[in-house]
């Protein structure tokens, strides 16, 4: 897996451009619902619904019009039981997200990114701007996108690269650490058909294991030319199989899977096989082999398909 270095340069528009919230690298970040909202927490259940703070017999305050166009992008420091040190993650919340004066619950899609970046390849690539296109022609209802950092700084000990899942790996940071705050924090659906994750290259194994095994959490899982065969991982046993990490094949016939890859990237024999293997089992799923290798611009110039996959189940 050391090999699978991320290729291509940071493509996309710069980030310079786009409104951030960011905070203290130690702590939360604030991001309050709207202000005729409150939202209460049940420790270890999802948060209760909004009520309006409206007086009895009166009408909440009216929401103002929105003209926003473009997305916000905040920072969110996750505390952690499982990582050595606390990361950031990147949520995106859309246009007019902050006067979602109704509360409504809004689609959420995980995105990992791959090996050898710590952080913003799928920001680099220009997934948000992509997302506020989408939105604004209506291709795609609102949704937020939670896209966390890696710990390849922690080397040896990154969970990232050298854990495969289970009890203390990545796998367990995105369910444990990662997904509880972005539940409390934020507006999102607690259904899994309104929950989706995927990710590129190292990031798409652990889409594709993380949706496999909690198929209770999402109901879309997307591998974007994923590392998943045997011999570039660390940690699975020989002749390993990505399919072994569906628990119980009832669960993820209520799933849908999406896998891609470039002509010229040897990940396309590994997806084929895997699609092979969803068919067998009657499983929902998409196998797609483009041009293009194993770089940045190839995932760049499906990023709208991508979403798009996403939110045919959210519609």
């Amino acid at each position: 897996m050391r090999g699978l270095r991320r290729a291509g340069s940071a493509l996309g528009p710069p980030l310079a451009n786009r409104r951030q919230v960011t905070g203290s690298p130690t702590t939360l970040v604030t991001t309050a619902p709207p202000a005729n909202l409150v939202q209460t927490a049940t420790p270890g259940g999802p948060p209760t619904p909004f009520v309006p703070l409206s007086k009895p017999g009166t009408s909440a305050p009216a929401t103002p019009t929105c003209t926003d166009s473009t997305g916000l992008m905040n920072l969110e420091t996750i505390s952690t039981t499982v990582l050595v040190e606390k990361l950031i993650v990147d949520v995106y919340t859309p246009p007019c997200y902050r006067s979602n004066g109704d509360g409504k619950r809004l689609p959420m899609l995980v995105l990992l990114q791959g090996l050898g970046l710590q952080e913003n390849q799928w920001l680099d690539i220009g997934v948000a701007s992509v997302a506020d296109n989408l939105i604004a022609s209506k291709k795609v209802p609102p949704f937020i996108m939670v896209i966390p950092r890696t710990d390849e700084d922690a080397n040896d000990n990154s969970k990232f690269v050298y854990s495969s899942g289970g009890t203390d790996s990545w796998e367990d940071y995105v369910i444990r650490d990662v997904l509880p705050t972005i539940y409390e924090k934020y507006y999102v659906r607690y259904d899994s058909a309104g929950r989706g994750i995927g990710g590129i290259s190292r990031g798409g194994y652990w889409s594709l294991e993380i949706g496999m095994r909690h198929p209770e959490e999402f109901g879309s899982i997307g591998g974007h030319s994923p590392a998943i065969s045997s011999d570039m991982l660390i940690g699975v046993p020989e002749g390993f199989n990505m399919i072994s990490m569906i628990g119980n094949p009832d669960d993820a016939r209520g799933q849908r899977f999406y896998l891609d890859a470039g002509d010229e990237d040897p990940m396309q024999y590994a997806i084929e096989q895997l699609g092979q293997e969803f068919n067998a089992d009657k499983i929902e799923n998409t196998v797609k082999v483009n041009k293009g290798g194993h770089v940045d611009a190839y995932w760049q110039a499906h990023l709208a398909e991508y979403l798009e996959f996403y939110a045919a189940a959210w519609k």
